[in-house]
């Protein structure tokens, strides 16, 4: 914004410190300014500081040699929103579910914790024959109050598992590979990954960035490591001379990862050379396809938890009201 208005980057970078509350991007800044006033040029500054991606770095550095730098910027600055909005609709899916079935698992741990010790007392002094849901609860009780510091830990292995599946680096491919296998969010993970796809390969290369370094930042970007393994697989394809269409070809199982649509048009673009408004009008299709789909999903969802709830519901009632009727029809038969 400020280059746009004209003034010089040198003078936007100060301005920005003047502005800037927290105190480490503060010092940041005034390191970058210094080396800027010193003649640096700006990608310089920012190589190696983990502010940007390396293809982000290209791309303000051609911005400066071409002085397209503030159009540039705007791109740079347009992916970053675009990331946070394909990311957050994803995570907006998933985490009510999350919620749900947290609370469902704190109310349940609360009834057997509190409730259960006390329906137990009363079951045992009454000396009735008890069903098979009261017999349950009452003996996961008696192991949790037993075993206090084993319960305990259960739950901390199960969270822990939970965390090394779904959000570890090492391991997280574990998780997506289960979530890839789960009808809906399986879509939802490919459609958000496919337009991200579209619209950072159609940025980048109007910007002037080469396919090659286009098709590194998408590696270096994604976080679902299948589609990580098979931009690799294009960057090594594409620096080895092949085109789109023959690495297309050759890497198997690229259907589930890009429709064979979106293989077509990405080849039609490619052969007509109007690859980088192909790039658009997918990732214009996609994001289109994430709003649907993120709120088909929702709707699928409710009833799904509604019914986990209510099976919850159900037994923790069936366990209490057995018996009691059971009681109540042995004092009718005396």
């Amino acid at each position: 914004m400020l280059l746009s208005a004209g003034i010089g980057v040198s003078a936007a970078i100060a301005i920005m410190v003047d502005g800037a509350s927290n105190g480490n991007y503060k010092k940041l800044l005034s390191i970058i300014g210094e080396e800027l006033d010193d003649g640096n040029p700006l990608w310089k500054t920012l190589y190696g500081r983990g502010i940007f991606n390396r293809s982000y770095i290209y791309m303000i550095k051609v911005g400066e040699a071409s002085g397209r730098l503030a159009e540039n910027l705007i791109i740079v600055a347009e992916q970053q929103v675009k990331s946070k909005s394909f990311h957050s609709k994803l995570t907006s899916a998933l985490i009510y579910p999350g919620i749900i079935l947290s609370l469902t698992l704190v109310i349940g741990i609360g009834v057997i914790l509190f409730v259960v010790p006390n329906m137990a007392k009363i079951f045992g002094d009454m000396q009735v024959d008890l069903p098979l849901p009261t017999r349950v609860m009452i003996d996961l009780g008696h192991f949790v109050t037993d075993n206090p510091l084993l319960f305990t830990a259960s739950i901390l292995a199960f969270l822990m598992l939970i965390i090394f599946i779904f959000f570890v680096p090492g391991t997280k491919k574990i998780g997506q590979a289960i979530m890839f296998r789960v009808p809906r969010i399986k879509d939802l993970l490919k459609e958000v990954e496919v337009a991200r796809f579209g619209y950072v390969m159609y940025s980048l290369t109007q910007a002037g960035i080469p396919l090659t370094e286009a098709l590194l930042s998408i590696e270096q970007s994604t976080d679902l490591s299948l589609y990580k393994r098979f931009y690799h697989y294009l960057v090594q394809s594409v620096n080895d001379g092949n085109s789109l269409e023959s690495s297309f070809k050759k890497y198997k199982r690229l259907k589930p990862l890009f429709p064979t649509n979106i293989q077509q048009m990405i080849v039609a673009g490619e052969r007509s050379g109007n690859f980088v408004s192909v790039l658009g009008k997918i990732s214009g299709i996609y994001e289109e396809k994430i709003d649907i789909t993120s709120k088909n999903l929702s709707v699928i969802l409710e009833p799904l938890l509604l019914f986990v709830v209510w099976l919850g519901v159900l037994f923790l009632a069936l366990a209490v009201i057995m018996p009691i009727y059971g009681l109540i029809g042995g004092l009718d038969g005396l």
